[in-house]
C-alpha cells in the first residue's frame, strides 16, 4: 500500500535492527472498508525478511434505529397497526446492507430497507401487525426492536401503544321520569 520505503545505506552487524518508517493518506474508499491492510518486506544485499502484514481498523459501524407506529392507538380486535422501522448510519464509515429489523411483537423483518449507508445516511421499512384480543384486554401493547447488519447492532428501541376500550349496547336505557 506505501510503495517502496528507503530506510537508508547501512550495514546492519548480526541481531541489529533498524525502524523505517512510511506516511500513506487515507480516502473515503479505505474509511468505507473500514480497514487498511499492508504487506512489507525488508531488501537488503540478496537479504529478503518474511513478509509482516499489518492490519489498521478505522472506524466501527454504528447503527440507530426509530420507530413509530401508526395509528397510534387501537380500539377493537383486527385492527392492523403498522409500524415504521427507520435505520440510521451512525458512523464514520459506510455500513452495507442488508439490514434486519427484529421486534418482539412483529418477529423478524429481513432485508429492511437498503445500503450501504453512507454516514448519516437513512433507510427505511414497514411491518404490520394485527391486534388481538389479549392485546385488547392488555389495553397496551409494548414492543422491543433493534436492527442489526453489516457487522453493526443497534441499541433496542421501545414503543408502547395504547387501547381504547369502547363499550357497545343495542340496548338503551333511559332513567324514569315522574309525571
Amino acid at each position: 500500500q506505501l510503495g517502496d520505503v528507503v530506510c537508508g545505506d547501512f550495514d546492519l552487524g548480526p541481531a541489529v535492527g533498524v525502524t523505517c518508517r512510511g506516511v500513506r493518506e487515507i480516502d473515503q474508499v479505505d474509511l468505507s472498508r473500514s480497514t487498511i491492510t499492508n504487506d512489507a518486506v525488508a531488501l537488503g544485499n540478496s537479504a529478503v525478511s518474511p513478509n509482516v502484514r499489518s492490519t489498521v481498523t478505522l472506524g466501527s459501524r454504528s447503527l440507530l434505529l426509530t420507530r413509530t407506529a401508526s395509528p397510534q392507538s387501537y380500539s377493537k380486535v383486527g385492527d392492523v397497526i403498522t409500524y415504521q422501522y427507520t435505520i440510521q448510519n451512525a458512523s464514520n464509515v459506510a455500513v452495507d446492507g442488508p439490514f434486519t429489523v427484529v421486534d418482539d411483537q412483529v418477529g423478524t423483518i429481513g432485508a429492511c430497507g437498503s445500503g450501504p449507508l453512507v454516514p448519516g445516511g437513512t433507510t427505511s421499512c414497514t411491518a404490520p401487525r394485527t391486534v388481538t384480543k389479549a392485546d385488547l384486554d392488555a389495553g397496551k401493547i409494548t414492543s422491543n426492536a433493534y436492527v442489526y447488519g453489516d457487522g453493526a447492532t443497534s441499541p433496542s428501541v421501545s414503543l408502547a401503544i395504547t387501547g381504547q376500550q369502547t363499550i357497545s349496547s343495542s340496548k338503551l336505557y333511559l332513567p324514569a321520569i315522574g309525571r
